[in-house]
């Protein structure tokens, strides 16, 4: 496959050399396929027996409720996977769809019964991959939580507060560097205050459940009561 060193983005094949990549391909049923903005990767409530990997391009998590009304669960980006969780699960039926955000969005299918089935070369490189896709499933179920808190506020402001917090952390903990004082010998943490969000303002409202119009109105509240400063999706959090 084309751009194969693409794969090393991804946290599923973390370890992995450029010859591990064709020996570990050759194990699996798989193949790429490529999908213009707004095509549907996956629909809600269609079979699927494949992990997929976003090569290129960009896609959302969607859910559908009975009334038609949609709500972000996850947007993705290169080197993130989907349909991991269902598949190991054993769930047949998708209970979200994966919607292409932009042209030449590329996904790689892997069929996830050869994933976890032991290869007629007994290979280590299999074995790693299974490991990874365990840390995979791990770290969703921790962000999974993270959003379950955020929903749980009664408030459409304590949830965008929420919501921000743990945005800045993801910053904190990328951006941090261990500096040291001109005064004391100690470090300390220097950070950028300013983080930005990877979701417009209705991609948001929809993360967080809430009207587009009441996200703005609470942004702007929040803005002039000194509790955030922003410019488009820049933000900084002004309390702690």
């Amino acid at each position: 496959m084309d751009n194969i060193l693409e794969l090393s983005e991804s946290v599923l094949f973390e370890g992995f050399c450029k010859d591990s990549f064709y020996s570990i391909l050759n194990c699996i049923s798989n193949k790429v396929v490529c999908y213009k903005k707004g095509g549907l990767i996956i629909s809600q409530g269609q079979p699927v027996k494949s992990i997929g990997l976003l090569l290129s391009g960009g896609a959302l998590a969607i859910k559908l409720d009975e009334g038609g009304n949609a709500s972000i669960v996850l947007k993705l980006k290169q080197g993130d996977i989907f349909g991991d969780v269902l598949t190991s699960a054993q769930m047949n039926v998708a209970e979200v769809s994966i919607e292409a955000t932009e042209n030449n969005t590329r996904v790689l299918f892997l069929d996830y019964k050869s994933m976890v089935s032991p290869c007629a070369n007994l290979c280590n490189m299999h074995n790693r991959l299974i490991i990874n896709l365990l840390k995979v499933i791990a770290k969703k179920n921790y962000a999974l939580n993270k959003k379950i808190s955020i929903l749980s506020k009664r408030s459409t402001k304590d949830k965008v507060l929420a919501y921000l917090k743990i945005e800045r952390e993801k910053q904190i903990g990328l951006h941090a560097k261990e500096i040291k004082s001109p005064a004391k010998k100690s470090c300390y943490k220097k950070v950028d205050a300013k983080f930005i969000i990877p979701y417009s303002r209705q991609e948001l409202a929809d993360y967080l459940c809430v009207e587009r119009s009441a996200l703005s109105a609470v942004l702007s509240d929040m803005k002039r009561e000194g509790l955030i400063a922003y410019k488009k999706n820049r933000f900084e959090l002004l309390v702690q």
